[in-house]
This record gives structure tokens, C-alpha cells and sequence, in this order.
């Protein structure tokens, strides 16, 4: 990232943003072309999610550049043959029997203001990362309907379906949980969480955010490293 002109950055003095490095952090420099950088300050860029570290790999800054290059950048809703490239790979991976496939995480808020009604019981992991829980806890539910189960605790989460009454047959259970959470780093016991799920009809909800591309013996996620069958209904993929 190369900005030349200081208009914009009053606050920083002369001083304006040059670039930001292969670990996330912002230099700030005198306002110089970035080919002549002898010296700088650095700033923890809080806005930056590479948990992988993807952004140092030359392969991938290459390959980013010549798509960039070739269908420019926006925010505009274009399908390019990549996307249907990449699409196709990750069906590979998981499937297409869950009824829903989501790319970003911004959409979660507006899915289940549709999907979740005030009377569904949703149980979620505790240790759910904060912004799934925000978003949870910002919908209408009725008394007692959002319910945390114990850490990968699947006796706990058993008992608590177990005293939930239904006295509704509209009412339907959610369980919402991460392939690897992000707060604690460790897996997730899918196998388990899958077959109470079947066992009380519930619909599964999976974010596979740091799973995909770390977990499994091809890298391919939860499945790929449970050895199991991708039996969600909702898999979350936002690629932040």
C-alpha cells in the first residue's frame, strides 16, 4: 500500500503511510517513494486477519496481482472464472449436500435475522468466537432459547437438549460450533456434535474461518481431518 500524498493525514505531521509489510504492520515514513525507504516506525495494524500468514507468500502476491490486473478491483459484483474455479474446489472439499454454502462472515447477521424465529432454540460452544456471539445475542429470542453448552462438551450439550421442552412443533434446536475455535486453537469433537445433532434433529451450523487450510491430512478442514462426512447444514467459509 503506497499512499504519496499527506493531504489525508494531518494527525501524522509529514509523516504519511507507505507501506504495509508481509506481517501486517503499517510503516510510516517521511513522504517518499517506496523505493527509497531507509527508515521507519512500525504500528500494529489492528484491522489485519492473515492467522495464516498467506500474505508472505510470493506465489500467492503474484497470482493476486496478475487477477487484480486483469479484472481490476472493487467492490462490485463480478463472477469471474476464478470464483467459479474456487467455488467448485471448495465443493470438492464439502460437498453440496448442506443447504447453505456462505463465503463472508458480514452476512451472518442478516442470515439469521431470516433463518432463526424468536422460538428456535439455538445452543452454541462457549468458547464461540466473539463476533458469531455478538451476533447471536443481538437477535430477538424468547427467554431461555439461547442457551452456551460446556467446551467442546458434548455430555453437556446432550443434557441441556434434553431439558429443553417443546411444547411448540414449529420450534426447531440449532447448534452452532467452530472446526477449530479460534479463542482456545483446539478442534472441535465434530463426530460427536454430528451424532446429537441427528439424534434431536437439529440444524448444524459449522464456521470452518480457521479450519479450512490448517486441519486434515490435505489440509481440507474439519472433515478432512475428522475422516467423516460433511453432514452440516450450514458451513461458513469467510475468507477474512
Amino acid at each position: 500500500m503506497v499512499i504519496q500524498d499527506s493531504t489525508n493525514f494531518s494527525d501524522c505531521g509529514k509523516n504519511v503511510v507507505t507501506m504495509i509489510d508481509s506481517t501486517g504492520s503499517i510503516h510510516i515514513h517521511d513522504k517518499s517513494h517506496i523505493s527509497s525507504i531507509k527508515s521507519s516506525n512500525k504500528y500494529l495494524n489492528f484491522k489485519s486477519s492473515s492467522y495464516l500468514s498467506l500474505n508472505k507468500e510470493l506465489k500467492i502476491k503474484l497470482e493476486a496481482e496478475k487477477v487484480i490486473k486483469e479484472y481490476g478491483l472493487g467492490s462490485s459484483h463480478i463472477i469471474t472464472p476464478y470464483h467459479v474455479e474456487f467455488i467448485k474446489c471448495l465443493e470438492n472439499i464439502y460437498g453440496t449436500n448442506h443447504r447453505i454454502q456462505t463465503y463472508q462472515n458480514d452476512v451472518r447477521d442478516i442470515l439469521f435475522t431470516s433463518l432463526i424465529r424468536t422460538n428456535d432454540y439455538v445452543l452454541f460452544d462457549e468458547q464461540l468466537n466473539t463476533s458469531f456471539k455478538k451476533i447471536l445475542e443481538s437477535l430477538a429470542f424468547e427467554k431461555g432459547h439461547l442457551i452456551h453448552f460446556s467446551h467442546n462438551n458434548s455430555h453437556d450439550l446432550l443434557t441441556k437438549l434434553k431439558n429443553i421442552e417443546q411444547n411448540n412443533t414449529s420450534t426447531r434446536n440449532f447448534i452452532i460450533t467452530e472446526g477449530v475455535f479460534e479463542l482456545q486453537g483446539d478442534i472441535c469433537n465434530l463426530s460427536e456434535i454430528l451424532k446429537i445433532s441427528k439424534q434431536y434433529n437439529c440444524y448444524t451450523i459449522l464456521d470452518e474461518s480457521n479450519a479450512l487450510g490448517v486441519i486434515g491430512k490435505r489440509g481440507y478442514g474439519s472433515f478432512d481431518y475428522h475422516q467423516s462426512q460433511p453432514e452440516v447444514d450450514i458451513i461458513f467459509f469467510p475468507f477474512g
